[in-house]
């Protein structure tokens, strides 16, 4: 098999295993932990330039990816780019202003 198609296979392989992981994730884990946005995205960040400030070898190069891949997922979700899952909930838009009932005031023309 050539190169291309087994790396290829290997990129596949890795993107499936980052979303399954990062849904099962969203579904037991961040829903609990309240964080800024932007602390993640700063966080992915610092992740990002690990492998090239140490210089790991390619095997372990693998997880700092993963992990910025799952931080950055977590940063477009809290910032609502898959729908606004983690928005807080506004009491004026729930509040129904209905109008009061006013009595009949009748006009006293006694004089």
């Amino acid at each position: 098999m050539p190169t291309w198609l087994i790396t290829g296979i290997e990129l596949i392989g890795f993107a499936i295993f980052i979303l399954v992981f990062y849904n099962l994730l969203k579904v037991y884990v961040t829903p609990r932990i309240k964080v800024n946005k932007w602390i993640v995205l700063i966080l992915a960040a610092i992740i990002f330039m690990i492998p090239i400030f140490t210089g790991l070898p390619l095997p372990w190069n693998i997880i700092p990816s993963g992990i910025t891949a799952i931080l950055l997922l977590w940063f477009m979700d809290l910032s609502g780019f898959g729908g606004r899952r983690y928005e807080k909930k506004n009491k004026k838009s729930e509040i129904i202003m209905k109008p009061k009932a006013k009595p009949n005031r009748v006009k006293n023309n006694n004089k």
